[in-house]
């Protein structure tokens, strides 16, 4: 079964902004993928992390920034 980067990525930045997964659920998943050779799905996965990383990091800044 072959898993596109693109489809890991819509898929766990889909699921990261709305909470239905975390940062250690998320290592678990990259794990599974890793053990199963699905190196290309784990490159989307950490490339929809960062871009939700450094969107937290955005807010974090402007709420810093208004009080």
């Amino acid at each position: 079964m072959y898993l596109p980067k693109e489809e890991c990525f819509r898929d766990a930045l889909a699921f990261l902004r709305s909470g239905w997964i975390s940062e250690k659920e998320l290592n678990r998943l990259i794990d599974f993928y890793l053990e199963h050779e699905h190196y290309e799905c784990c490159q989307g996965i950490l490339e929809a992390w960062h871009i939700v990383f450094d969107e937290k990091k955005q807010d974090e800044t402007i709420r810093d920034y208004n009080t």
